[in-house]
């Protein structure tokens, strides 16, 4: 029966990850995996390389992109965050402060800097970053710490109905990961033989437009080599991590607590005491009172009846403060050895804790509620559950950070803006290279068999090189290339501004000189008015 539950479940997440994985998902990652090529440089598309070398023009790029974006992440991570606890009111401020210094040393150990600056690189380049706060159990002797991670955004699948800012309204969020047998066994060594009996998929899905045999730079769709512990090929397995949103039940008790055989000593001593003390006290004042009462007589400030009257009223509220303490006394102590006390339990612990009739004789109320808490499942394909649990939290673990965010779980990044103006800039620039290039390599027209081809070929660029033709034959024309428009160079000025105006990075705030000079004043203005579309 478990193991039947544990197959439906596996095969449960996986059709939700490709349920998940829509037309709309797959149309964002192309676009976003489009604008994180232009990033690294890989500007062509294979067709587009292909018709530019038959054409004979180059194939070459002028990057504004790369230094716009990476601009814009020194602007944002340039100081580290600093974590800031506030309590309630100002009696928690030192709790506050305890909470602060915690967040700030889990950071530290994280080493936050960098995960920080990988998130926001995310964020720019490919539209959404994402934090992972996780528990490492090994840390601190096995005490375990918290710590911060990245997660690869293509690797995130949320719910696509989610239209909160940080998917808090998401139903789930689903991270797949491709791993190797190796990897997965150094991961979770308790579950071995479940890996062991795992099949691998076999299917990778690429989104890049580029040609990768040709590419400059390697990104994780490129590696398909994996290696195990002996040396050999290793199986790579799709590995998958669903958080889901469930509501659990709970029990807020309120419990009696019945006071242990040294707790009735130490109560009963201690009223004990309380009234001797109470006695003693009691009596030295009513007997300085009454002797108070017999020096008025004696001075003959007070009659002999009144005194007697005055005296039986002395004594009579001595007895009775005595009575009414005792009362007080005995009362204070049965309240203290009828103590509750509330306490929540789940559902599961409560069935125990009524199964014992002694602590279910304690148990004076039971009132049921439900809590949202994050379930995490993960699977290996869709045959092979690993393990599920309930996490004491009510929000999701992954934080989403988007650049450009739509309403929905497919934001922008920051270059999607400025690849035409990328492609605009290339052009001009393959164009004039090329004009350029025909204009120092003349091409000649020639009547068949007027000229040694092989000699003209090798020598017609040289600078004084002789050429001859056959006679009576025409000489040889060249073909000059039409002059280029000036326009081509004012579309390249216009288009490189055109970019620093969408991105709001102008080449002063990356340390370029501009044809007029400015203040040292006017470059801070520039630095601080510039930069407030990247802070927000």
């Amino acid at each position: 029966m478990a193991r039947r539950k544990k197959g439906k479940t596996s095969e449960r997440i996986y059709n939700m990850w490709r349920t998940s994985n829509s037309e709309e998902r797959v149309k964002w990652q192309s676009a976003s995996q489009k604008g994180y090529d232009f990033y690294l440089n890989d500007q062509l598309t294979s067709q587009e390389k292909s018709s530019l070398e038959s054409a004979g023009m180059p194939t070459f790029q002028i990057n504004r992109i790369t230094p716009i974006i990476e601009t814009m992440k020194y602007f944002v991570t340039a100081n580290n965050p600093r974590w800031k606890a506030v309590g309630v009111d100002g009696s928690d401020s030192n709790i506050a402060q305890v909470h602060s210094d915690i967040s700030d040393y889990c950071w530290g150990l994280s080493n936050g800097k960098s995960v920080y600056g990988s998130v926001i690189l995310d964020a720019l380049a490919k539209g959404i970053g994402y934090f992972f706060i996780d528990v490492d159990m090994n840390l601190d002797n096995g005490k375990g710490d918290v710590i911060f991670k990245r997660i690869d955004p293509y690797d995130v699948f949320p719910d696509p109905m989610s239209r909160d800012f940080l998917f808090r309204d998401a139903s789930f969020i689903i991270v797949k990961k491709r791993l190797t047998r190796s990897q997965l066994n150094q991961m979770f060594p308790e579950h071995k033989r479940k890996i062991k009996s795992a099949s691998e998929q076999g299917i990778y899905e690429t989104y890049s437009q580029s040609d990768r045999n040709d590419s400059d730079a390697i990104i994780a769709e490129d590696i398909i080599t994996s290696v195990s512990e002996s040396g050999e090929k290793d199986d790579i397995l799709d590995y998958y991590e669903c958080y889901e949103k469930v509501r659990v039940p709970f029990y807020n008790l309120t419990i009696q607590i019945h006071p242990t055989p040294e707790d009735l000593e130490n109560v009963k001593m201690v009223s004990e005491q309380r009234i001797k003390d109470y006695i003693e006290e009691s009596t030295v004042a009513t007997k300085e009172a009454i002797l108070n009462i017999e020096k008025q007589l004696q001075a003959g400030e007070i009659i002999e009846d009144r005194a007697f009257l005055e005296i039986q009223k002395a004594e009579k509220a001595l007895d009775y403060g005595i009575k009414r303490k005792k009362s007080e006394i005995d009362y204070a102590t049965q309240e203290e050895l009828n103590r509750t006390e509330s306490k929540i339990v789940s559902k599961e612990e409560y069935k125990i804790l009524i199964e014992n009739k002694q602590v279910a004789d304690t148990i004076l109320d039971a009132s049921l509620f439900h809590e949202r808490r994050i379930k995490v499942s993960c699977c290996l394909g869709s045959d092979v559950t690993l393990y599920e649990y309930i996490l004491p939290i009510t929000d999701f673990p992954i934080i989403p950070v988007p650049y450009l965010y739509t309403g929905t779980p497919y934001p922008m990044s920051a270059v999607i803006p400025m690849i035409g103006k990328q492609q605009e800039v290339n052009k001009a620039h393959q164009v004039m290279l090329h004009n350029a290039n025909l204009a120092s390599n003349l091409r000649w027209l020639y009547e068949e068999g007027s000229v040694p081809e092989e000699e003209w070929e090798q020598y017609s660029s040289s600078p004084g090189a002789l050429l001859k033709y056959r006679q009576g034959f025409a000489p040889p024309q060249p073909v000059l290339p039409a002059p280029i428009n000036n326009a081509f160079f004012t579309v390249t000025q216009e288009g490189k501004q055109d970019m620093e105006y969408i991105a709001g990075i102008p080449s002063s705030m990356m340390g370029f000189a501009q044809d007029q000079a400015e203040t040292y004043r006017g470059l801070l203005a520039n630095d601080e008015f510039g930069t407030r579309r990247i802070k927000a």
